[in-house]
């Protein structure tokens, strides 16, 4: 066989070419919309994840009143208003987006937090992977037993927040017939699609995590006013702070405030014997901040406790803050040392304290705050439950 001409050549090399074109253009706009459906996939992760860590920075747990469910309510409106705001458009970044390009468009961006109840035991610790047989069983009767006590307590038993997000992908690139057959100039006769229905797909995703703490909502420290122990140190003398109303329902197992509810006669004794002497079935809470000795304005809450003749021989400068002073502020326990730390669980050596390695680690700029030992690594927030503190270090 004699070879081509060149001029045959270019028209069999022309003739391919066309029929490659519309395969490679079907490649192409696929390619182009698969890689906005995986990035749009990732942004709804971005924001699954989004919503349910912004719930770390609200106090869900409301110890002063026990109203943990209207705590919950509050944050989870809050953050998701403010995770669906600023994924609106499916990014994070400029705040007025287009919401999608030439090649979807996203659409019914929307949100939920779900708030679920933490096991008294962790199944996962304890059992590993494995949810079947008796020793389910057993724990999982363990933690019904325990987190209904805790719900006698007023406890909040919850803290397990799950963010479910979902929203529309509508095509706008694809065409559902490609150069049909049927039409002129036409090539194919087939489903761009598959089959399939890839006008609006509907995306979702999930995310969970551990959200709340047994922390109280401001920060600040209860304090000794008088001869009352557990007084808001922001508030009023009569005003208990929240710890310590938490803690009065567990005295006695919860059996004084169930007397004191039900028996009259026991309340207005305790009432008379409190203005003469320590309320023997009363609570005794005061809990203060680590940090430096407050100085300047707020010098009459000093801890003044260095010294041979307070117990307290030697403590860090920048946690003395930590300390009571009895003698300043009570005539309560006078035989006993005069100071002491006021963080829960100190039963070691200050060097030595889990409490204390934690504090440390922490450091004085926690979470990126641009002012030193703030109480609120979030954002500047106004107290909406009980417990007011005027004197509130913010992040900003």
């Amino acid at each position: 066989m004699s070879p081509l001409r060149p001029s045959a050549r270019r028209g069999a090399a022309t003739v391919e070419f066309a029929l490659i074109v519309p395969v490679l253009v079907a490649i192409l706009m696929f390619s182009m919309y698969l890689t906005e459906l995986v990035r749009a996939k990732l942004k709804l992760q971005e924001l699954a994840r989004y919503a349910a860590w912004e719930m770390t920075s609200y106090t869900l747990s409301d110890f002063a009143k026990a109203k943990h469910a209207e705590a919950f309510e509050v944050a989870q409106r809050e953050a998701m208003a403010e995770a669906l705001e600023r994924y609106k458009d499916m990014d994070s970044v400029e705040p007025n987006a287009l919401p999608g390009n030439f090649v979807a468009r996203y659409a019914d961006v929307q949100g939920t937090l779900a708030n679920e109840e933490i096991g008294f035991f962790e199944k996962g610790l304890v059992l590993g992977n494995s949810d079947e047989g008796l020793a389910s069983e057993v724990v999982g009767a363990l933690n019904r037993a325990g987190n209904g006590m805790l719900g006698e307590w007023d406890f909040n038993t919850k803290g397990w927040v799950t963010s479910d997000v979902s929203m529309r992908f509508n095509n706008v690139l694809l065409p559902k017939n490609y150069l049909d057959e049927g039409t002129p100039n036409g090539f194919f006769q087939a489903d761009m699609f598959g089959g399939q229905q890839l006008d609006s797909l509907a995306l979702r995703s999930r995310y969970s995590l551990y959200a709340d703490a047994w922390t109280m909502e401001d920060g600040g420290d209860a304090v000794i006013r008088g001869r009352r122990a557990g007084a808001h140190r922001g508030g009023s003398e009569d005003m208990p702070h929240g710890l310590y109303q938490q803690v009065s329902r567990m005295v006695f197992l919860g059996v004084h405030d169930e007397l004191t509810e039900h028996v009259g006669i026991l309340a207005k004794v305790e009432q008379f014997i409190r203005q003469v002497a320590p309320a023997f079935l009363g609570t005794f809470v005061v809990s203060h901040n680590y940090g430096p000795t407050p100085s300047g304005e707020d010098e009459e809450w000093s801890r003044d406790c260095i010294g041979p003749q307070t117990g307290v021989e030697a403590y860090p400068a920048n946690a003395e803050g930590g300390l009571n002073n009895l003698d300043k502020f009570s005539q309560l326990d006078w035989p006993r040392p005069k100071c002491f730390d006021t963080a829960p669980f100190r039963d070691q050596p200050y060097e030595r304290s889990q409490y204390i390695k934690l504090f440390q680690a922490r450091g004085d700029y926690f979470m990126g705050c641009k002012n030193a030992q703030s109480d609120d690594p979030s954002a500047p927030r106004v107290s909406h439950r009980g417990d007011e503190n005027l004197n509130v270090v913010n992040c900003e």
